[in-house]
């Protein structure tokens, strides 16, 4: 936080905050998770430190794409924490709603293989590179056993954890390093440098610029010989010469880290030469004989009485001495204040030349001048002894004398200044001639004190190169007392390791006698098994780490068990009487696991028959199997430790679960499905008319036939395939076979989905299980030991190997289910084709629900029924297409609707009521599968129509009318049939089909409105010409015979002409096989001759007044139309 401030003083404040919240979730994490004690009243788990992260549920193991949807983004918290017993551990944990942790997840240090980043990684390829963009400068992913990805707030707390984190795995695993990924040179360094060793300072070089002309002529030592140099950590400045006493005494300076931050600059520093500061300095060190100290004392014997100084009342040096540090024998350095205070070394003395003048007592002040200022209100402090002086000039100057006469202020301030003005005048004068012999002394003093200088400096030198020729000494000293120290505690560190080793190891006969005889059946045996197997496991994992067959060791793995332990011979005795413990406990444990596994199976059985109570029902219960898992939960944790032990062991134990179970619920599906079948409806015929393959009846069985569906309209038939729960109870509460099938598919997929789950769960048979047998064990006693929810959601099981032995494990269990819908399925697609949609619809759907699921199985087998049943859904679309071509052969009858015009509104009625509609949010791909066969039928639909409409005689002739060519007959009764097939096949579309929004059938219903209408224009050009001949023949050339004048058309003829034409078109339209449909498309022919009608007569009169300007009388027979067309 020092850092932060010093470059972000404005981030101080959000520093702050981010470390109370660090250290908030700290608290609450040690409160949540590392709280408990373990028998001995120490801390079972210690927390060492933690990083908050988010991870993607989809994306678990790689950077998720920046389109991974918010809500797979899970927050987490990694935490790295040590046990009581020296394992290292990595936990994940998330945060609770009222403020708690929980963990989810564990690793052991030792799994670490790798740590990538991408923050700084140089991408090789654009797969690379985009890897690096969605990982952003905050994510990173930890191979433990596999990859996880994981997101940090910030790249300094992500940079931070993954520091932390490899420098424990180093220490932890004596120094190896995982695989590291994606980083720099430079952060290599940093993550893999030794950590700094604090080594003696560097010696400061101070050099006074006040001291650099003066001439050491007293001293002049050569300190090359004398001085070992110690570690610097600055370089002398450039220009000072090394030999002189400045030099060699600047190199002895050995400031500290308290120094630093405590001591005033020294540019501020006042110059004083500090005492040492204790007393044991003074005495640590003996001064050379014949060296500048013993002159100096020599000298001050030798001088004259008088200058000696004063043994009362020392006087130090007053002036500016020379600033040359003392030197330190200890690292801490206290304040000039408070060594100047300490009187523990005398310091060195100049003595004055004459003798000491006896102490003179300061005059004090009488009780009148104190009453005086304090009237005033002043501080007599404050004045000091200069208002004695102030008052006594005052009294001679007559102020409050009672003797004298009172002055007036005037003359009283005029005598003052008088005064002040003589003194003025004189003083420079008479301060001259009476200082001249006291200027001669202090320059003589000042020249002894130099001198006095000039030789303390040498001596002050020669201690500082003697001090200084002991740093490397201490230094070596206090490094090993540090060694020593510290080896002093791996000792005893080590010694308790090796001790709780040994322990671990050693394993008494009679704490192994539970494996041999206490009873698996009682609580109490069973537990005192388990402790038993808890020594022995703990014990066989000390020794060899790789007897866990079940688990995964890190590669480049160290550890004892792995080398030393190993291979020690009596390790390996121990290690050889372990296993066979072990082993002879496990044949034991498949025995009785088998005869319970029977008897809870059995009771399994049991409840389905109370439930279903002598009669066959359409419900399956998961509950009816909870009660025999009830049973078995307890043993789970010996189960896990066959799998970590023996594997063999392990797979024996599910093969007997397997042999046990696959009875019960073949039993069980196959009352059910039968149960399924007797709901189902049994074919009533009428499915054969929604094919095209329906044979061809005679005329009359065939317009009875059209009559009831016609009744019906467009959906008829296929209505009940839609019909609710009340119509289907009026026909006895039976169902559509797909339905039926649907529902046995809904009752069975549950209990396999369940099945599965606790066969993972109880065998332990997953790779995210990151819990060994100890932890089991530890984890609830037996009597409450129970399942998680069966029926929730797996995630997709990353360990293919174990996946498979899953998959192999439900296959035989439930061998005979895909057998079993296979027979449903048949059953329901011999009773009706069309059904084999539904089938796909539900198979659609359970797909989807089981997606991304560790439900291999159910996968697997509705895949292989969907597959199968494309196949036959084609094969039946390719049937009908032929019956549809085949049509236009066989066919006898060359009009009206034709027949598969009339089947296919039915038949896609039925097929849209059993799937979901088109634009529903759900789009399974039975849809698709669906549009295609619509494509394909009618194409093949219109393509026939069109190829029997041009085999009829009139083909040629329709040809010529459509064109308008010459010669063409408008009477030809053939040509008209050409128009009528097509216009009355179009019309049955357009009315019967409809499309339930599906595109396709939305496509195809405009194509045929568009053929209507073409043929529908054509036909009325045809029939219109009898009636109107004449003035249609009239108006046609009317360019080239405007002169020509017609002659009137009397309402009789008008209305002659239009009953023989609702006669014609009654003729052509009315003799259907559907009356109704006749009757409409009779009634929309003769609206459109109506129209038609109209228009000749528009264009009449349009012609009369344009050309004729309307002097010819054409009749009134605009209303004779309607009328007549109206029947009136």
């Amino acid at each position: 936080m020092n850092g932060s401030r010093s470059h972000n003083p404005n981030g101080s404040g959000s520093s702050n905050g981010r470390a109370e919240k660090y250290e908030d979730e700290k608290r609450r994490i040690i409160e949540s998770c590392f709280s408990k004690m373990d028998p001995n009243g120490a801390l079972s788990e210690s927390y060492i430190t933690h990083l908050r992260v988010s991870e993607d549920a989809a994306h678990p193991q790689n950077p998720p794409p920046p389109s991974s949807p918010a809500q797979n983004k899970k927050p987490r918290v990694i935490i790295i924490a040590v046990r009581s017993s020296g394992r290292v551990r990595i936990h994940k944990a998330r945060e609770n709603t009222n403020g708690s942790f929980s963990i989810g997840k564990t690793w052991n240090m030792e799994d670490l293989s790798a740590v990538e980043s991408f923050a700084n990684s140089a991408a090789a390829t654009p797969e690379q590179q985009q890897r690096k963009e969605w990982a952003g400068p905050t994510g990173f992913i930890v191979t433990l056993a596999k990859p996880y990805y994981w997101n940090a707030n910030s790249a300094k707390e992500k940079d931070f954890f993954i520091n932390s984190l490899i420098k424990i795995y180093g220490k932890y695993t004596s120094g190896k390093v995982p695989q590291l990924i994606g980083f720099s040179q430079k952060e290599m360094d940093m993550i893999l440098r030794p950590p700094t060793i604090l080594v003696a300072p560097g010696l400061h070089l101070h050099v006074l610029e006040s001291h650099q002309a003066v001439a050491l002529s007293v001293v002049r030592l050569d300190l090359g010989t004398l001085v070992r140099r110690g570690p610097y950590s600055r370089e002398a400045v450039p220009g000072l010469r090394p030999n002189t006493s400045h030099s060699n005494m600047s190199r002895s300076e050995e400031p500290t880290e308290e120094k630093s931050a405590e001591a005033p600059p020294e540019r501020k520093r006042p110059p004083m030469i500090s005492p040492a500061t204790t007393p044991n300095a003074y005495g640590a060190f003996k001064p050379r004989a014949g060296g500048a100290a013993q002159k100096f004392k020599a000298a001050l014997a030798d001088a004259p009485s008088e200058q000696k100084p004063d043994a009362e009342t020392p006087k130090a040096l007053e002036g500016p001495a020379p600033e040359f540090p003392a030197p330190e024998p200890k690292p801490e350095e206290q304040p000039a204040a408070e060594k100047s205070a300490e009187p523990d070394l005398p310091g060195l003395i100049v003595s004055a030349p004459t003798t000491g003048p006896e102490p003179i007592e300061p005059p004090r002040r009488s009780n009148q001048q104190a009453k005086y200022l304090a009237s005033l209100g002043l501080d007599a402090s404050v004045l000091d002894i200069r208002g004695l002086e102030i008052e006594s000039i005052l009294s001679d100057f007559g102020w409050g004398s009672a003797g004298m006469q009172p002055k007036k202020l005037e003359a009283f301030e005029a005598d003052l200044k008088r005064e002040i003005a003589r003194v003025e005048a004189g003083s420079w004068l008479n301060n001259t001639d009476h200082n001249d012999e006291r200027v001669d002394a202090v320059e003589k003093m000042l020249d002894k004190v130099i001198a006095e200088c000039d030789e303390l400096e040498g001596l002050l030198t020669l201690y500082n190169v003697e001090l200084s020729s002991l740093n490397d000494d201490i230094a070596f000293i206090e490094a090993q007392s540090q060694g020593l120290q510290v080896q002093t505690a791996n000792q005893k560190l080590l010694h308790s390791e090796l001790q709780k080793l040994v322990d671990t190891i050693s394993i008494d006969t009679r704490q192994l006698e539970p494996l041999r005889a206490a009873k698996i059946s009682k609580p109490e045996g069973l537990e005192a098994i388990e402790n038993s197997l808890l020594l022995l496991y703990k014990a066989m994992i000390t020794i060899d780490p790789a007897i866990r067959q079940g688990a995964e060791i890190a590669e480049g793995a160290s550890g004892m068990g792995n080398s030393e332990l190993s291979n020690m011979r009596a390790l390996q005795e121990k290690k050889k009487r372990y296993l066979q413990e072990s082993a002879i406990f496990l044949k034991r444990l498949c025995q009785h696991m088998d005869m319970t596994f029977g008897a809870a199976l059995l009771n399994t059985r049991d409840a389905i028959a109370r439930q279903n109570a002598g009669k066959v029902s359409t419900k399956l219960d998961p509950a009816t199997h909870d009660f025999a898992r009830n049973a078995l939960w307890q043993y789970s944790p010996l189960l896990l430790f066959a799998k970590e032990i023996d594997l063999q062991t392990w797979d024996n134990l599910l093969k007997m679960y397997q042999a046990r179970a696959r009875p019960v619920y073949q039993e069980e599906f196959r009352d059910n499905a039968t149960a399924w079948k007797k709901m189902a409806r049994r074919p009533t015929g009428e499915e054969q008319d929604l094919l095209f393959t329906s044979q061809e009846k005679d005329t009359e069985t065939l317009k009875t036939t059209a009559r009831k569906l016609t009744v019906k309209r467009s959906g008829t038939l296929a209505r009940g395939l839609r019909s609710n729960s009340n119509e289907k109870s009026d026909k006895g509460g039976r169902l559509y076979p797909y339905e039926a099938f649907a529902g046995a598919l809904d009752e069975m997929s549950p209990l396999v989905f369940t099945e599965q789950n606790f066969v993972v769960e109880y065998f332990h048979a997953t790779s995210s299980e990151n819990v060994d047998f100890a932890d089991a064990v530890t984890s609830a006693p037996p009597h409450a030991r129970q399942g998680s929810n069966l029926l929730a959601r797996r995630m997709f099981e990353a360990d293919r190997a174990m996946a498979k032995r899953v998959v192999e494990v439900m296959d035989d269990i439930f061998s005979f289910w895909p057998t079993e819908l296979q027979n449903l399925v048949e059953f329901v697609v011999n009773s009706d084709p069309l059904q084999g949609v539904g089938i796909l619809a539900c198979l659609d759907r359970k797909l989807i629900e089981y997606e991304e699921t560790n439900q291999d199985f159910l996968a697997r087998t509705f895949q292989a029924l969907q597959t199968r049943l494309l196949g036959l859904f084609n094969r039946f679309v390719d049937t009908q297409i032929t019956a549809i071509e085949d049509t236009k052969v066989k066919i006898k009858k060359r009009k009206g609707v034709i027949s598969f015009f009339k089947t296919f509104p039915h038949f896609s009625a039925a097929i849209e009521n059993m799937i979901p509609p088109a634009d529903d949010l759900e789009r399974l791909e039975v849809r698709t599968m669906v549009d295609d066969a619509y494509q394909k039928i009618n194409k093949a639909m219109f393509e026939s129509l069109k190829v029997i409409a041009k085999e009829s005689p009139a083909a040629m002739a329709a040809q010529s009318a459509a064109v308008g060519g010459v010669g063409a007959d408008p009477e030809d009764k053939e040509a008209l049939n050409y128009h009528i097939l097509h216009i009355e096949n179009m019309n049955h579309y357009i009315e019967e089909v409809d499309p339930h929004g599906d595109l396709v059938l939305s496509e195809w219903k405009e194509k045929a409105k568009a053929e209507m209408d073409e043929h529908m224009t054509l036909y009325i050009d045809a029939i219109i010409r009898r009636p109107l001949g004449k003035l249609l023949d009239f108006l046609d050339p009317i360019p080239t015979i405007l002169a020509a004048l017609p002659s009137g058309t009397p309402p009789k003829e008008i209305r002659k002409g239009i009953e023989a034409l609702r006669k014609r078109v009654d003729k052509h339209f009315g003799d259907a096989d559907d009356p109704g449909l006749s009757r409409n498309l009779v009634t929309k022919v003769l609206g459109e001759c109506e129209r038609k009608y109209q228009d000749v007569w528009q264009q009449l009169i349009s012609v009369n007044n344009d050309i004729y300007g309307g002097e010819i009388d054409v009749g009134s027979w605009g209303d004779e139309i309607a009328g007549s067309f109206k029947g009136r």
